[in-house]
């Protein structure tokens, strides 16, 4: 495995959490790690968290550093009329990067997907590959990280199937490992 920093080319990762201690413990070093690059670091994040996240953050680290950190409220981004709607995702996705990229600055974008049930409902399956397709081809043409984080408690065998099926690499605690399963 290699260090997620060590990628030149734009990187589409899938990142399965089981535990919101891990998980808070990954994404402090994933924007830690591009904030110290001078990368702007895009979080799509529940309010609670994002709380959670910025607390321990401003432990260490100062305002100026803090502005490169641009929260996305993620029930906004993902939903539409209360439910998963993947052309409105993508628009999103579109919306939130683009002024990044006309103006050509370095960021990095870590998406975390929530479902409402406990499992994610299997008619999702079609719009969760359709979506994840649209982002991996997306980061193909760019030079930017984008992590998509799913919480694996949620997840069905069918959905971390498709997940692992879309997503090129795989980011673990210790770095960035290629999916075996790609298949796009």
């Amino acid at each position: 495995m290699k260090p997620l920093e060590e990628e030149t080319c734009g990187v589409h990762a899938l990142y399965i959490y089981e535990e919101t201690q891990e998980y808070l413990q990954q994404i402090q070093t994933f924007i830690t790690n591009g904030i110290d690059a001078g990368e702007h670091v895009i979080l799509i994040e529940n309010e609670r968290l994002y709380a959670t996240i910025l607390k321990e953050l401003q432990k260490s680290m100062d305002s100026e550093q803090l502005r490169l950190l641009h929260f996305v409220n993620s029930l906004q981004f993902y939903r539409l009329n209360g439910s998963y709607h993947p052309a409105r995702i993508k628009d999103s996705l579109e919306e939130t990067i683009d002024h990044y990229e006309k103006h050509l600055l370095k960021f990095r974008v870590w998406a975390h997907v929530e479902w409402a049930t406990h499992e994610a409902p299997k008619h999702l399956l079609a719009e969760v590959k359709d979506v994840e397709s649209f982002a991996d081809r997306k980061v193909c043409h760019s030079s930017y990280i984008h992590i998509c984080a799913y919480d694996g408690k949620r997840l069905t065998t069918e959905m971390m199937n498709v997940l692992l099926e879309t997503h090129p690499y795989i980011l673990k605690h210790d770095g960035l490992s290629i999916s075996t399963v790609y298949s796009l």
